[in-house]
């Protein structure tokens, strides 16, 4: 038997092994969770640079292969009929599953950007129809005002 084969029959013992003890480590991982979690954070600290190392390597390996949205591209084209049958079948499905979205995630953008959006509104200085100079945000609001109404008659006669 050569060190190839003694090798190959160790890794499947091993594997066996593991099997077969599976309750064994789940209760190893929850009795020394926090052990673990130590032991995690400090190997990650001290081997900060060969991940990053990794990391760059991986992230160059998968920009060269076809991205992810090139193979939906594909996809899409490629099972055009299958999709446009499944979205018939499960159309309830979905705007059920939008409208639940929606509640849960809809107004999550919008209060991480809400003082982006409203610095935008103010620092815009545009000009009615009707020839007032007013700022972005107030349009709606100028817009059903008597002012308003009054301006785009006389502008009208």
């Amino acid at each position: 038997m050569n060190d190839e084969e003694k090798l190959q029959k160790r890794k499947e013992y091993n594997k066996e092994w593991r099997k077969e003890n599976k309750e064994y480590f789940k209760k190893y991982r929850e009795e020394n969770k926090e052990r673990l979690r130590e032991y995690h954070k400090k190997y990650l600290e001290e081997h900060k640079e060969e991940h990053k190392e990794k990391r760059k390597v991986y992230d160059k390996e998968y920009r060269e292969k076809e991205t992810t949205k090139a193979k939906q591209k594909k996809y899409r084209e490629d099972h055009k009929e299958h999709i446009k049958e499944w979205r018939k079948e499960n159309r309830e499905k979905l705007k059920e599953w939008y409208k639940k979205y929606l509640q849960e995630n809809g107004n999550k953008w919008y209060e991480k950007h809400k003082e982006v959006i409203s610095a935008e509104g103010k620092k815009d200085i545009i000009t009615c129809e009707c020839g007032r100079t007013l700022r972005r945000d107030n349009l709606i609001r100028h817009l059903k005002t008597n002012i308003h109404d009054k301006l785009i008659s006389n502008k009208q006669i």
